[in-house]
């Protein structure tokens, strides 16, 4: 007897940034059968840069900036693990994750977004916030506009 079962693909999404966000989207319309797909992110939820010049400026409630990852994951067929990834080991196809196992994958896609060098910026002060590492920005900017406030 011939077996006909097909070994499903491993793609992990290390990150929840637009480029996943668009990818989960898209599998949700269109779902691959033979690919399993994990998105590993810090968080449940991601703000959505988009947005956030409607949310600052006052036209959005600030809950209206989160998209909900695992809501996204389901949509798509896709697992979620809230876990910081610690390391990627290309060469044994696995990333380190605290406080949990390593995940193995077949494919691997990095969307983790960038941190900007500060300290680099000629005029940099407490009064500018930096919008990147996005995640945070929204109590980086609360901080700061209470402190124009008192």
């Amino acid at each position: 007897m011939i077996s006909t079962a097909v070994k499903l693909k491993h793609l992990v999404l290390l990150g929840g940034g637009h480029a996943h966000i668009g990818v989960l989207r898209m599998l949700g319309m269109q779902p691959e059968p033979d690919l399993k797909v994990t998105l590993v992110s810090p968080s449940r939820e991601t703000p959505y840069s988009g947005l956030l010049p409607g949310v600052v400026g006052g036209h959005f409630p600030e809950q209206d900036l989160y998209i909900d990852l695992a809501r996204l994951c389901q949509f798509a067929g896709a697992e979620l693990i809230v876990a910081a990834a610690t390391a990627v080991q290309p060469d044994q196809n696995e990333i380190g994750l605290a406080d949990r196992p390593s995940l193995a994958y077949d494919y691997l896609s990095i969307d983790v977004g960038i941190e900007p060098a500060l300290s680099d910026l000629e005029g940099f002060d407490e009064g500018l916030v930096p919008v990147k590492p996005i995640t945070g920005f929204m109590a980086r900017f609360h901080r700061v506009y209470a402190g124009y406030q008192g």
